[in-house]
């Protein structure tokens, strides 16, 4: 799933722009192809054999190779000895995957898949490493004499303590070292981490769907769930998503032979909902029913986006 920020990114208009120039597509369509990208990457890895398993995950129809070149010339795509790889793809995975991977290494309690999942970044884990590193030095500076060093005060200001008597009762004093150490309760041995990254509990389970669509092949069904619904409303302006979702199951459902794969099911989505917004035929959320989809109804889409943040 795409960020809500990508539609101001630059990286993405100039994608938009040559796309546009070169094969004709729209912005929802590149954005769509995008979508069944990550969806992909999500679901089965980010790295793929060659551009023709690029293209089948993103059901490219134009011509072999083209989007997949297109993707590598923008920095969309990396080469590798693998394949290819989605561009920077852990740094802004979504937390769900990094937790189902946490997860399936913690189920496994294999080494191999522990120090592979070890090296994916938690989100805000290095800032907060920044931060305890700055706090480190800041104390360093401001007291750089270590702790049990003797004390630098001036002999007209030290003061020799007075020495008091002992308070211990004579059987206390006497009691052997022994007793008192056989008094310790032994500790646990500590827990051994499996690689470098100790998994003690697994994390949450992934979102609940809000509509399941039926699929052919593996897997058969493709859960469309709160974060897809939220990135698509912000593509689509007072666009009743999850009704219009409901529609499109219908629509499936009617005749089996309609059924999309898994990995196209987000492209099959985002270019219904187009087709619905050029016709005419969206279902719209009730604010913006009447108001039409100029400027008034993106203002009011992007007003009921900070309100929902805020909490309003």
């Amino acid at each position: 799933m795409a960020k809500l920020s990508i539609a101001t990114s630059p990286k993405f208009k100039r994608l938009v722009a040559v796309a546009s120039a070169r094969h004709g597509l729209s912005r929802y369509a590149v954005r769509g192809l995008l979508e069944s990208l990550w969806d992909t990457a999500h679901a089965h890895g980010p790295t793929f054999r060659d551009a023709a398993d690029v293209e089948s995950a993103c059901d490219w129809d134009g011509a072999a190779g083209a989007l997949a070149a297109l993707l590598v010339e923008l920095r969309w795509l990396d080469e590798s000895a693998d394949g290819l790889t989605v561009h920077a793809y852990w740094e802004h995975a979504p937390k769900w995957v990094l937790d189902r991977e946490r997860k399936r290494a913690w189920r496994s309690r294999d080494g191999d898949t522990a120090r592979k999942v070890a090296d994916i970044p938690r989100h805000g884990a290095e800032s907060r490493g920044h931060s305890a590193t700055n706090r480190g030095e800041r104390g360093q500076t401001q007291d750089s004499t270590p702790r049990g060093a003797p004390s630098q005060a001036k002999p007209s200001q030290a003061k020799p303590r007075e020495a008091k008597p002992s308070q211990a009762k004579p059987s206390q004093a006497n009691e052997p070292a022994a007793e008192c150490a056989a008094a310790v309760e032994p500790t646990a041995p500590p827990t051994t981490p499996v690689g470098p990254l100790l998994l003690e509990t697994p994390p949450d389970d992934p979102p609940p769907a809000i509509v399941e669509f039926p699929c052919v092949g593996t897997p058969n069904r493709w859960e469309l769930t709160r974060s897809v619904v939220d990135d698509l409303e912000a593509a689509f302006d007072g666009v009743d998503v999850v009704a219009a979702a409901r529609r499109a199951l219908a629509w499936v459902q009617a005749k089996p032979t309609r059924r999309k794969t898994a990995k196209g099911m987000r492209a099959f989505l985002t270019s219904w909902i187009q087709r619905d917004v050029d016709k005419g035929k969206a279902p719209m959320k009730a604010w913006a029913q009447g108001e039409g989809s100029g400027e008034f109804a993106a203002a009011r889409a992007q007003a009921d986006r900070v309100a929902d943040r805020l909490g309003l």
